[in-house]
């Protein structure tokens, strides 16, 4: 069976794009049982910590693909230079953006803004590829997926949209720029070369440049103890995993078919954080998570 094949499978597509989601979304409490295990207090030290984690998921990336005999070639100069514009967009430029914004603003509106990536991935893809064009049902299910975050976040909707600024909001709008073209840049790079092999080079070198600023901001970490390495272990694992599977998924598919999925992620979140760090769990969680079920089922399989 070719890469094509496996991960254009369209029954085995929508479980390995929910594999990928559901640990991104268990990445999130265990960043915070990191930041509590290490104590991190500024945006520095997080970068470094990011830094890290993706530069040692790069390495594990980089394993996979030579066990799986993959090639480590960039054939041409175009090539290179695409390959550092998906670098620079789908982990640095990402990270920094987003841990920028994070830092000014509620974790409520954060995770409307952030999880709008995967949407405008789907518009841009439905302008840019003939494999993926607009529908009705792809309208249908975008509106339930955004609506079932809304719905998450109900409570907080007096005082959802007040206080924008461009340090908090504008910083996670890039970073939802970021994530977006993140996803079609992998499509771009696909064409050129093997897609898993790039997303190894974009962990690894995006991973060494937030490190870098990092520790040029002041910044620096000590992984002192045995839970912080396991701490960091797992992240590196589910990065190198992740971010490997679902470039893949988003080359041999139609984007909007794979993006769709990333509007569970902070539903998922909240389950496994309410599961790892004993945060309260509440029914219009449960409520949220049918409704993005919903606009996942539609796109995916029609009306």
């Amino acid at each position: 069976m070719t890469q094509k094949e496996f991960f254009g499978n369209p029954k085995l597509a929508p479980l390995l794009t929910l594999a990928c989601i559901l640990a991104w979304a268990g990445a999130f409490p265990l960043i915070k049982l990191g930041y509590r295990e290490i104590a991190l207090p500024g945006i520095a030290d997080k970068l470094v910590f990011a830094g890290m984690r993706f530069t040692l998921a790069g390495v594990l990336a980089m394993l996979f693909a030579y066990a799986l005999g993959r090639s480590f070639r960039v054939p041409t100069k175009s090539c290179a230079r695409s390959l550092t514009i998906f670098t620079l967009i789908n982990i640095t430029l990402h990270y920094i953006f987003s841990y920028i914004g994070l830092a000014h603003m509620t974790s409520s509106r954060s995770v409307i803004i952030d999880t709008m990536g995967s949407f405008f991935m789907i518009l841009f893809s439905c302008m840019l590829f003939a494999d993926d064009s607009f529908t009705k049902r792809k309208v249908l299910g975008c509106a339930l997926g955004f609506g079932g975050l809304i719905v998450m976040n109900w409570q907080h909707q007096q005082s959802l949209w007040s206080d924008i600024t461009f340090m908090g909001d504008g910083m996670l709008l890039l970073n939802t720029f970021c994530i977006a073209w993140g996803g079609i840049w992998a499509k771009f790079v696909s064409r050129e070369m093997d897609v898993m092999v790039a997303t190894a080079y974009s962990l690894f070198f995006g991973g060494g440049i937030l490190w870098l600023i990092g520790i040029g901001a002041g910044g620096s970490v000590a992984l002192t103890s045995s839970t912080a390495l396991w701490i960091m272990a797992i992240l590196v694992f589910i990065s190198a995993f992740s971010f490997s599977v679902y470039n893949q998924l988003l080359s041999y598919n139609p984007i909007s078919k794979i993006a769709i999925f990333s509007s569970f992620m902070p539903i998922a979140g909240v389950m496994i954080s309410g599961w790892l760090l004993g945060e309260p769990f509440v029914t219009r969680y449960y409520v949220a998570a049918v409704i993005v079920a919903c606009g996942i089922y539609i796109i995916n399989r029609g009306r």
